[in-house]
């Protein structure tokens, strides 16, 4: 599965499918680097991971109800990259924070942040990119924005700064070359929007069946790789392309899906292409759809919001494979 397909959801959908997960003592780890007391009388009082990793914990008070959503990010994309990349939204602008290097507050077109006791703000640290969100409860009062702020301020403060200026070493292979691959707009008759997130760059590579590092190396060195999402109120697509030196490899990047169980479709449903198959985690609320050509892995997700839109998603993965 491509690890920037992974990515790019995530920053399109936050928050939302949460289940339980597992959080380790990796300071990268997004469990250790949250805030787990925000102050002013707010206690947490749920804490949720979906299978990406992304983690929201929810905090209330008397004066209502504060949220933290977060990722982590590897490098590439990078943070910078990744956060600048932030796919439109319709009915949402974003404004500039220019207290924090990389900060930018969500509001709805022609609204300030706090605005009916909203104020949500998305804020990058060095390795993770996080959305704080404060809703009022009716009758109370505060400054909502300077209370996220400074949420923000202590988050990357344990988080830690952003590097300045850091960019992903130089590549040997041409990324973009994939672009041709992947759809212009999505399948119609989903309710996704036609707007797109596209990032390419290097992949990790699933290490199963090789011991040495200098062979991992190289497929990540020599593989070309492009995601592009799509965001609907519903709905959520994504396909990725990979291109690996050898067919081989292509084939052995199956093996990331081992963990899935293979979905079925309900007529009337479409054809997918040749030799693919439509596969579903339970602990994800997404399907997966992954064939090889050659050397070349094709994987398309599809989330949803509610578990009756299960087979929808399947044909939009099916709709969409078949572009």
């Amino acid at each position: 599965m491509l690890s920037i397909l992974t990515i790019v959801s995530i920053l399109g959908v936050l928050p939302s499918n949460a289940v339980v997960a597992q959080i380790d003592d990796d300071p990268t780890d997004i469990g250790v680097t949250m805030l787990d007391d925000v102050g002013a009388g707010f206690v947490l009082t749920e804490e949720s991971s979906d299978i990406t990793g992304a983690l929201t914990r929810t905090f209330e008070g008397p004066s209502g109800i504060v949220q933290i959503a977060g990722f982590s990010v590897t490098t590439p994309p990078a943070v910078a990259r990744l956060f600048e990349a932030t796919p439109p939204i319709d009915g949402v602008q974003f404004i500039d924070e220019p207290a924090l290097a990389l900060a930018r507050w969500m509001v709805t077109d022609g609204a300030s942040p706090g605005d009916g006791g909203v104020s949500v703000l998305n804020v990058a640290s060095r390795d993770h990119i996080f959305t704080i969100a404060l809703f009022l409860a009716d009758g109370a009062t505060g400054d909502g924005p300077a209370f996220v702020l400074d949420l923000a301020r202590r988050q990357v403060e344990a988080a830690g700064v952003p590097e300045a200026g850091a960019e992903p070493a130089r590549r040997s292979v041409d990324d973009d070359e994939l672009l041709q691959f992947l759809p212009s707009q999505p399948p119609l008759g989903f309710g996704l929007g036609t707007d797109s997130l596209t990032m390419s760059g290097a992949e990790e590579f699933d290490q199963a069946g090789l011991a040495d590092p200098e062979v991992v190396e190289f497929v990540v060195d020599r593989s070309k790789n492009v995601a592009r999402v799509w965001i609907g109120e519903q709905l959520t697509l994504g396909i990725g392309v990979s291109q690996f030196p050898y067919d081989i490899f292509a084939a052995s990047g199956l093996t990331a899906f081992d963990d899935m169980h293979q979905f079925a479709l309900e007529p009337p449903a479409a054809t997918m292409p040749a030799d693919a198959v439509i596969l579903r985690n339970e602990d994800a609320a997404q399907v997966t759809l992954v064939f090889r050509r050659g050397d070349i892995l094709v994987t398309v997700h599809a989330g949803f919001t509610d578990p009756a839109l299960g087979q929808a998603a399947a044909s939009l993965a099916v709709d969409a494979a078949n572009l």
